[in-house]
């Protein structure tokens, strides 16, 4: 991750105005919430649209967290080889996905996947 850190609002527009994001998540209502080394957000996705990025506590409430130390973070978002998706990463250790439904997890993972390309994007990576 560049030191300019990510635009979350940014990434907001993007993810909203992206069809494969807003496809993938339609009919989800969730709170995500990404650490990503010391800063934590949550991502408050409702039909398909994000709706609020915020800063958060890395134990905030929320309906499935993603987490990783920052060089985790900057070896995903530059699509590393062997980094390229965030399954294959937390297969590995290096991430932690938390969430009470798995089920719906695994039904709206396309949305978390784009939701990664378009952070790749917007990093700069």
């Amino acid at each position: 991750m560049k030191d300019r850190g990510i635009r979350w609002r940014r990434v907001m527009e993007q993810a909203n105005a992206d069809g494969e994001f807003r496809i993938a998540a339609r009919f989800w209502r969730t709170r995500v919430r990404l650490d990503l080394g010391p800063e934590s957000v949550r991502l408050m996705v409702e039909d398909g649209a994000i709706r609020a990025i915020e800063p958060c506590a890395s134990d905030g409430a929320c309906d499935v967290s993603v987490s990783g130390d920052r060089d985790c973070w900057a070896r995903l978002l530059e699509a590393a080889p062997l980094w390229q998706d965030l399954f294959g990463a937390a297969g590995r250790g290096d991430f932690a996905i938390a969430t009470a439904d798995l089920e719906a997890f695994y039904a709206y993972y396309p949305a978390i996947r784009r939701l990664v390309d378009i952070l790749r994007e917007e990093s700069g990576s």
